[in-house]
């Protein structure tokens, strides 16, 4: 009887530590798809923000926290950007009524230097679903500059 009792509890032990080892692994989320923004950064004055690293900034899918997966800086030059702000203020790609640009590129355009964010995005519930995007930076009196948004794409 006492061994059968020992056996039953062994029994009993080994299956609960089966189902608690289960029950601690974290459960899988399907991810994404990548999806990548191209982020201009400025100061108050219009001047390009050089020195940023990927943990200044924070991405928010909607109200989800997405960590970043991917970072890298374009370099000043490389591609062509052009930014206007609304109301015809000058921008990084607008111009100031002496000609000069006021991010110091002299009107060149494209000269602007750029950061590559890429996060998980979010799986569609359905076609044509469009998630807002926030992107900020921890540092106060800068501007982010980017698109709104993507589409998520359904698997």
């Amino acid at each position: 009887m006492t061994q059968r009792i020992s056996f039953l509890l062994a029994g009993t032990l080994a299956c609960a530590s089966t189902v608690g080892a289960q029950g601690a692994r974290p459960m899988e989320v399907p991810a994404g798809p990548s999806v990548r923004f191209v982020v201009v950064v400025l100061t108050e004055s219009g001047r390009p923000v050089t020195n940023l690293e990927r943990q200044d900034f924070t991405v928010w899918d909607g109200t989800v926290k997405r960590p970043i997966t991917g970072f890298r800086v374009i370099p000043e030059g490389v591609g062509a950007v052009e930014i206007s702000l609304p109301g015809g203020n000058a921008s990084a790609g607008g111009r100031r009524g002496d000609g000069e640009r006021p991010d110091g590129s002299g009107g060149r355009p494209g000269r602007l230097p750029r950061y590559e964010i890429t996060f998980e995005g979010a799986i569609a519930a359905g076609p044509e679903e469009f998630h807002t995007v926030g992107i900020g930076v921890d540092r106060p009196y800068l501007r982010v500059m980017t698109r709104s948004g993507y589409y998520a794409k359904s698997r």
